[in-house]
């Protein structure tokens, strides 16, 4: 249970609701036990003699205000114990969600979507469980247990001794049991999160499926996780259903145990009736503990297990830390001057790795570099290393004369406009999209960008206008609309650098030059960053570089870069000779 442990410091602001909700639970047993006892008086009266209907009628109803007392205790338990483990299933949900928020990219190629989302919900909802139902059935247990020895000792010390050997049997079983439930229930876990990572990528890739015509294919895939996924379960059910078959068993000796030994003792005169009813409820009172001491067994390595693949979430250190730089707390972009300065990084991802190599280039502010280059050439990757996505060597780039290393993380963004390769929208409203990086921007600002990046006449003609539901990852919409929204909350920022990463592949040559017009009158005085493949897009840059595996073969304007009859040019031509085609 080591893992299971550091759930401390989120049930550590309830302590004082549990402790009362134990109280309770310790209260509501302690009232339990006076039943058996009151009963013992009842039949003990009744073979004297002495017994008269009033006094049956008083100890009758004081059993039952017993139990509505009780029932009442249990009640006030469970809203303390079970409210408490809501908050702190929140409490650790939020804070492995913030975690999250704080990774770089190559957390996310170590984990799936789904396998994270497995962990978010069902490996929480375990956690909780245990403790919520787990903590109360376990004190619940052990206070019954406690109470219900003492009570049987006080009947008689010898029937009880007698009765309590089959403990030995249930301590050892339980062991064994807590092992092979913690192996498979890890399994089980697993196996969950695969299948949340196949469901996950199934609903984003819809279309390729349809494309493809992989449905069947994908439903047989599905058959077979699902197929695991229950041989897991399986196993996990064979493991308890036998685990508490046994102890259910072992409890039943018990039972037998005190029929023959008590019964006999009755018989025989040296043990009253009274004694020996009284006896048999104290014993069906741990009965209940007993059994159920299996099934919160379970529960407890089920979250054992849940909490050790949360722990891997909530306790992974970010690449790059959001406090990391001290240069300002403020956004310390004043101009926008970039500066490469002879950067070499590799990247590894998976079994494939990367390297730039001797990256020199420098762009002042009001001036806009374009990169272009062949597919896997490494431009987006220098655009990862300028937002801090991934850490860049220090001194190796540099913000108006300040090493990127030394700005927060944090402050370096909301200079930045970036429109990534892939356009991402969320299940909203093309609004709340837009202003997604500026809650508070007004209606005119809002509008305003539409205009510059050529979105505002599809808006308009959408029934709902702006607030028309996109659909997820913007699904509704055309790869060029999902572009041109992209761009429209790139410039809601009002960014001292924007940055373009092929932001422009998905719409037509016309629609592209009317957009790069209203670029051109917004980015005066800020810096822009533009990488594209078509050259079309940034044959007006101030400078072009050509990167070539991880290499700047090539600097210089159009013109020039037409001049040298290099690479550029090669794919200039290559270019207008599939103009020519079309």
């Amino acid at each position: 249970m080591k893992h299971f442990y550091k759930i401390n410091k989120y049930v550590a602001p309830y302590k004082g609701k549990m402790i009362l909700g134990i109280v309770a639970i310790i209260a509501a047993n302690v009232l339990t036990a006076l039943v058996p006892i009151l009963t013992k008086r009842i039949f003990d009266d009744i073979d004297r003699g002495s017994m008269t209907m009033p006094a049956l009628y008083v100890m009758v109803a004081v059993i039952i205000l017993i139990a509505v007392v009780s029932g009442l205790m249990q009640i006030l338990s469970r809203l303390l114990i079970m409210g408490a483990s809501r908050r702190v299933e929140t409490a650790l949900r939020n804070d492995t969600f913030a975690n999250i928020q704080k990774q770089s990219p190559s957390f996310f190629v170590k984990y799936r979507t789904g396998d994270i989302m497995s962990r978010l919900t069902g490996d929480i909802e375990s956690v909780r469980m245990a403790i919520g139902f787990g903590v109360t059935f376990i004190i619940n247990s052990f206070v019954a247990f406690v109470i219900s020895i003492g009570g049987m000792s006080y009947v008689n010390t010898r029937l009880a001794i007698i009765s309590l050997a089959p403990l030995i049997i249930i301590i050892f079983i339980v062991r064994k049991l807590a092992a092979l439930m913690h192996e498979y229930s890890m399994k089980t876990q697993i196996q969950l999160a695969a299948i949340s990572s196949r469901a996950q990528e199934n609903f984003s890739g819809a279309k390729v499926i349809k494309a493809f015509t992989q449905e069947n294919s994908e439903i047989e895939h599905m058959k077979k996780l699902n197929l695991d996924y229950l041989n897991c379960n399986m196993e996990l059910v064979k493991v308890t259903g036998i685990g508490f078959t046994v102890l259910a068993l072992v409890t039943e000796i018990g039972i037998g145990v005190i029929l023959w030994f008590g019964g006999r003792d009755v018989i025989s005169g040296s043990l009253s009736k009274g004694d020996f009813i009284a006896f048999n409820m104290f014993y069906f009172a741990m009965l209940w503990p007993m059994v159920a001491l299996g099934w919160t067994t379970s529960l407890f390595q089920r979250a054992n297990t849940a909490m050790e693949r949360i722990c891997e979430l909530l306790e992974a250190a970010p690449e790059i830390p959001e406090s990391s730089g001290d240069a300002a707390t403020q956004c310390p972009v004043l101009k926008g001057d970039i500066e490469f300065n002879g950067l070499d990084f590799e990247y590894s991802s998976g079994q494939s790795s990367f390297k730039l190599q001797n990256i020199s280039f420098a762009v002042p502010h009001g001036r806009t570099l374009a990169i272009i280059g062949t597919t896997g050439s490494g431009k987006t990757t220098l655009m990862n290393l300028l937002s801090r996505l991934v850490k860049a060597p220090d001194n190796s780039i540099l913000i108006d004369g300040i090493d990127i290393n030394k700005i927060n993380p944090g402050a370096l963004r909301d200079c930045l406009g970036v429109v990534p390769q892939e356009s991402f929208l969320f299940s909203d409203t093309i609004r709340n999209n837009l202003i997604f990086g500026r809650p508070d921007a007004s209606d005119e600002e809002m509008r305003f960008a539409a205009r510059i990046s050529r979105i505002s006449v599809d808006i308009e003609a959408f029934p709902e206008k702006y607030g028309q539901v996109v659909g997820e990852r913007g699904i509704t919409l055309s790869g060029g609309q999902r572009q041109r929204i992209a761009i429209a909350r790139a410039i809601m920022k009002n960014p001292r650098i924007l940055v373009l990463d092929d932001a422009l592949s998905s719409v037509d040559t016309h629609t592209e030059e009317e957009i790069l017009n209203g670029l051109r009158e917004f980015m005066k005085g800020r810096t822009c960053i533009m990488i594209a493949h078509r050259i079309s897009t940034i044959k007006d840059a101030d400078e072009i570089l050509v990167l070539d595996n991880g290499r700047i073969v090539e600097k210089g304007p159009h013109q020039y870069l037409l001049s040298l009859g290099g690479m550029y040019a090669q794919m200039f031509a290559q270019q207008q000779l599939e103009q020519q085609l079309i």
